[in-house]
């Protein structure tokens, strides 16, 4: 008995491991400090340095009701999109994807309107999605490396 939950065991081990590899191969690899943009079946790279800081001044709602207030450095999505060459006018929705492959999706319109949608910059140099208005922070992703324009 004991040796047969060794053997499963080893057998559970080893293919954790192989579907490890093989997630983390078919991952998009984003040079640090840089954003993918995919539009249009092609991909570009933002360098977060690159892209010019506003102040986002605000307060976020949780699930819970409880308030938080905003107050850092980031960018508005549109003008990412801008420094990648897209025209936002011709944008459906920006689906904003973390290192970890959660997401959430920004409409037109949320890009679009001023004061709604951020790229905050966190203390150890990655980016957060900010969305003023959501009543539960589904939308706030951490650790964003890709946006997928549509």
């Amino acid at each position: 008995m004991k040796r047969a939950v060794l053997v499963i065991t080893a057998i559970l081990l080893c293919l954790t491991a192989v579907i490890a590899v093989v997630h983390l191969r078919t991952r998009d690899k984003v040079p640090e400090g840089s954003l993918l943009i995919q539009f249009d079946g092609r991909d570009s790279y933002v360098r977060i340095g690159d892209l010019d800081t506003v102040q986002i001044n605000g307060t976020v709602v949780s699930a819970k009701g409880d308030t938080q207030d905003i107050h850092q450095a980031g960018v508005r999505v549109a003008d990412v999109l801008e420094k990648a060459g897209i025209d936002s006018q011709a944008v459906h929705s920006v689906t904003v994807v973390a290192d970890d492959e959660f997401s959430a999706e920004l409409l037109s319109e949320e890009i679009m309107a001023p004061e709604v949608a951020y790229l905050a910059k966190e203390a150890d140099g990655s980016m957060k999605l900010i969305v003023f208005g959501d009543s539960d922070l589904k939308r706030n992703v951490r650790n964003v490396v890709k946006l997928l324009v549509q």
